[in-house]
């Protein structure tokens, strides 16, 4: 018999494999610091599709149905953070474009208060 917190994390071992079984795409292993681009759905009764192209700055419990990442990018010339869970409904796909410096950090907290440019 499972007690507490392990049947809570069989659970969502068994939901993250029936989430992963239906996509369509497989989640990269990527890093902090790697550029990566998301393509999420903007509107489900439209079927548009909205792609975001930024920095990873943060990745969270990675092992788990709640693993989150963040993404550091300039929308419309403003430095923004996009906090993406990676087990949302809502991604189509996550790939990679550019590796980062291989430095393992687990947040790059300094890049979101530099107010890089655009480009």
């Amino acid at each position: 018999m499972h007690k507490g917190k392990t049947l809570l994390d069989e659970l969502d071992r068994e939901e993250r494999d029936k989430i992963k079984k239906e996509r369509k795409f497989a989640i990269p292993d990527f890093r902090t610091g790697d550029v990566l681009k998301v393509t999420m759905i903007g509107s489900v009764s439209e079927n548009k599709a909205k792609e975001f192209t930024g920095l990873c700055i943060s990745k969270s419990t990675p092992k788990n149905l709640r693993a989150r990442c963040k993404i550091n990018m300039s929308l419309e010339q403003v430095n923004t953070t996009l906090d993406l869970p990676l087990y949302s409904p809502h991604i189509k796909n996550l790939e990679i474009l550019k590796y980062g410096s291989n430095k393992l950090r687990k947040k790059l907290s300094y890049i979101p208060a530099l107010d890089l440019p655009k480009a």
